[in-house]
């Protein structure tokens, strides 16, 4: 589909069934384009919680260096206890890093996922000319029928009004 959805004229739809395609179209490009800004988002956030173990890791080696070459006993006690805390605060930073790499790996195969479901959708709409006249093809039609069928869609505008009174109940 080389135009936007808001360029399309439909032949062979009645009006309920062109809005309800428009009203899936614009879900599952919205639903799309939230999924990839927060993909993006959480690889920010791993990049930094990265770097925060990496630093956690510079200040492990200088407090550890700084024990081997103390002499002081009070000092010393305070430098392992210290230490200790920031081992542990190392591990957890880590184990972090780890687990949010492998829930990334599985997001962006469902990301791959999503974007082929909503590339098939396009596909099966056929534009006829350049004023956007097009047929919408049955598996298309499925689709929306399916979607709908869920009872789960909704428009970003509805998700978010959602969203808002959920804040204001909890």
């Amino acid at each position: 589909m080389q135009k936007e959805a808001n360029e399309l004229k439909p032949k062979n739809l009645t009006k309920e069934q062109t809005d309800e395609f428009f009203k899936v179209y614009r879900i599952l490009h919205n639903d799309l384009s939230e999924f990839e800004n927060f993909m993006t988002e959480q690889k920010k956030n791993i990049k930094q919680a990265e770097e925060d173990a990496e630093g956690l890791e510079l200040v492990i080696r200088i407090v550890d260096k700084a024990l081997n070459t103390n002499s002081m006993d009070e000092e010393s006690e305070k430098l392992k206890s210290f230490l200790g805390k920031l081992q542990k605060s190392y591990e957890q930073a880590s184990e972090y890093v780890n687990d949010m790499n492998e829930q990334i790996g599985s997001y962006e195969e469902r990301y791959e996922r999503a974007k082929q479901f909503f590339q098939d959708f396009k596909e099966q709409v056929e534009i006829l000319d350049d004023k956007g006249t097009c047929v919408v093809h049955e598996k298309a039609l499925f689709m929306v029928e399916y979607l709908n069928s869920l009872g789960q869609i909704m428009e970003p505008e509805e998700r978010e009004k959602l969203r808002q009174q959920q804040k204001q109940q909890g």
